[in-house]
């Protein structure tokens, strides 16, 4: 039976979300969808307005798959909670998280995880403007990673092309980091860099409070 006869908002908003995944997200136009499912282009107009539209539906519902975790727990586990969790979709779907960021219509899923961190953020101690400044500088930077042109293949072959070309004895911490590539992941970096702001935060919320002391709990 041809897909086209299963058409819906839901199924064409899965086959998006199918395509970016297999093919990334530049797969994802309206020609390209209608042929995924079967129907000519202009088919999926019935369903959605515009193409903005129905990328509005794509981030919607991954953005769905957030679990932003409990308002009672400690401001610095919702923050990491909400870092793991958008890290999450970016895991099971490499293709379909870059729509999230693509010219399309807002929904209401993309100010829950906004409103967890700056919630505890405020929880915590600093003051709006603060928290804004402390939200934009974490979403700037661990989607930079998130977002990354670098894949692992491509880190680990920079660092052994350049064990392979550095004079030893002129560059020697080079030399003796440049083995160590291999053991390095965008995850990983993620999760170091999160740990980093992390910290960093809790010495802005300190300073907020006037405590003076900034250890993790």
């Amino acid at each position: 039976m041809p897909r086209s006869q299963h058409l819906s908002r839901a199924s064409i908003v899965e086959a998006a979300i199918e395509l970016a995944d297999r093919e990334g997200a530049e797969a994802v136009t309206m020609r390209r969808l209608g042929a995924s499912l079967g129907v000519a282009g202009m088919a999926l107009y019935t369903y959605f307005r515009a193409k903005e539209e129905l990328l509005g539906a794509v981030a919607a519902r991954l953005l769905g798959e957030l679990e932003l975790g409990s308002p009672e727990a400690p401001w610095q586990e919702r923050v990491r909670g909400v870092i793991d969790a958008w890290a999450g979709i970016r895991a099971r779907h490499p293709g379909a998280f870059r729509l999230i960021y693509a010219r399309r219509d807002w929904v209401r899923e993309d100010f829950a995880p906004i409103e967890a961190i700056l919630s505890a953020l405020r929880d915590a101690g600093l003051p709006p403007a603060c928290a804004l400044l402390a939200y934009q500088t974490l979403v700037w930077l661990l989607d930079g990673i998130l977002l990354g042109a670098f894949s692992d293949e491509a880190m680990h072959t920079a660092w052994r092309r350049g064990a392979a070309l550095v004079d030893r004895e002129q560059f020697p911490r080079y030399a003796e980091a440049a083995p160590h590539a291999e053991e390095l992941s965008a995850r990983g970096i993620f999760d170091l860099g999160a740990e980093l702001l992390l910290r960093g935060l809790e010495d802005l919320v300190c300073e907020a409070r006037g405590d003076g002391d900034g250890a993790l709990a």
